[in-house]
């Protein structure tokens, strides 16, 4: 998923998307990689970093495309975590503010 994330920060980058909070955020998740691995929701979660990375990389798929929801809907996942890993679901939130904030 490392793959994931970088292909994910190099797109916001491109679309000058990757402020001080998103890039913390996907450091947070790049050091929790290993827990979310074992989440049941795994596969939900590198369905998400695809489906934003595919969208960010064409600017006519990535509007109207829905995907700060998506990552909203990843904290729902996580939310049980909120005491283990209270940061890792701040930073899914981030990256959806994020998102949201360039209307994606």
């Amino acid at each position: 998923m490392l793959k994931e994330i970088e292909e994910l920060r190099r797109s916001l980058l491109a679309l000058d998307a990757l402020d001080d909070d998103t890039r913390e955020a996907l450091r947070t998740i790049e050091a929790a990689l290993e827990d979310i691995e074992k989440h049941p929701a795994s596969g939900e979660v590198r369905s998400v970093f695809s489906d934003t990375t595919d969208a960010l990389g064409d600017p006519d798929k990535a509007e109207g495309a829905g995907l700060s929801g998506r990552w909203e809907g990843l904290k729902k996942h996580f939310s049980h975590w909120e005491e283990e890993h209270p940061s890792l679901v701040l930073a899914v939130g981030r990256i959806s503010n994020s998102l949201a904030a360039f209307g994606l």
